[in-house]
């Protein structure tokens, strides 16, 4: 796995998240892409589960992990996360993974 990281900005214009990598910044893709949907972090609800199925898929590269646990990511990871801004190691999404039980919550 490479080193990547994700940093998330509440900006004035709306929220961001963007992936850091070896070569450089770019934007978290989207499940979506809708104007629709946005990412949001340090809450419960949609924008959140969003981001934590675009941090499975892009720390895993594996749609269909990120199918089964982003609500469980979310609850536990995602809504806890600082409002205002943060920074999460793929790492840090991978061994959340690895230490989670058999079965994600909805199955």
């Amino acid at each position: 796995m490479t080193r990547r990281a994700y940093r998330g900005e509440h900006l004035p214009t709306g929220r961001r998240v963007y992936v850091l990598g070896p070569d450089g910044a770019e934007r978290l893709v989207p499940r979506r892409r809708s104007s629709r949907w946005s990412y949001s972090w340090g809450c419960h609800g949609a924008g959140s589960q969003e981001l934590a199925w675009a941090l499975i898929r892009d720390a895993t590269g594996d749609r269909q992990l990120a199918d089964d646990w982003y609500l469980d990511l979310s609850i536990e990871i995602v809504s806890r996360l600082p409002s205002d801004e943060f920074e999460l190691r793929a790492s840090d999404v991978a061994t959340w993974l690895d230490a989670s039980p058999l079965y994600p919550s909805d199955a």
